[in-house]
């Protein structure tokens, strides 16, 4: 698409044009998103999050902006969050994590989270990216699995008792 196809108003550039139009659609994709997204500060303090982040954890908007990322992590999967953030810190690049977040009314949501480093102009990280996806059914799915097994090879113990004896 050339220049010259923009209608761009008197006294702006049709790139500037072409900038407004390319916020406003990523605006729309992350906040029209069926993802969550959040990005937090260094610090672990959310900076922003999209609606669909808000629903997952139960949570508004206004108060997840007061809150960092450890404080709605579950406890026993925070220390390897913070491992792995330390790390990708260090340079050893993004990463993948599931863990759970806590909601308000103390049941938790699994999430996939996939997490990136913002970084500046020069390259040195700023805030923290996770695009986040809800696997709370998947996980209940497995742990039904898991527990269909325990009770098949109990049953097959019992059986096999009951047939070395008899």
């Amino acid at each position: 698409m050339s220049d010259s196809e923009f209608s761009a108003a008197p006294g702006q550039s049709p790139q500037a044009l072409r900038a407004g139009e390319n916020e406003g659609l990523l605006s729309a994709i992350v906040n029209q998103s069926t993802v969550g997204v959040s990005v937090v500060n260094l610090e672990g303090r959310f900076k922003f999050v999209n609606e669909c982040f808000s629903r997952l954890v139960g949570r508004p908007r206004e108060e997840l902006l007061r809150l960092g990322f450890a404080d709605i992590t579950h406890a026993d999967d925070l220390p390897q969050n913070l491992e792995q953030l330390k790390r990708a810190r260090n340079g050893e690049g993004n990463f993948e994590i599931e863990k759970r977040y806590l909601r308000p009314d103390g049941t938790h949501v699994w999430v996939h989270n996939t997490v990136t480093f913002l970084r500046d102009a020069a390259g040195v990280p700023n805030a923290v990216m996770a695009v986040t996806l809800d696997i709370s059914d998947r996980k209940r799915a497995e742990a039904r699995q898991a527990r269909f097994a325990r009770h098949a090879a109990l049953r097959a113990e019992v059986s096999a008792a009951f047939n070395e004896g008899g």
